[in-house]
């Protein structure tokens, strides 16, 4: 469904279709988490599981500017 890209200077990033997405360390909880892909444009949304490491992901504003500016 997607792609994670690590790059050499060590960054990571989250590539799901033409948006990419920063990922960075988070604390450790006491809880369950899930990763999911929203379909704003069809109201779907597809789980991608369970996360075994705590991670934080957050959309690479740059890249989603650029992306609507395609369109």
């Amino acid at each position: 469904m997607g792609k994670i890209l690590v790059y050499k200077s060590g960054k990571v990033k989250m590539k799901l279709g033409d948006v990419h997405f920063d990922v960075a360390a988070g604390s450790n909880l006491s809880f369950a988490q899930e990763a999911v892909a929203v379909d704003t444009r069809e109201k779907l949304y597809s789980s991608l599981g369970e996360v075994g490491k705590v991670a934080i992901v957050t959309p690479d504003i740059d890249c989603l500017l650029d992306c609507i500016k395609l369109e």
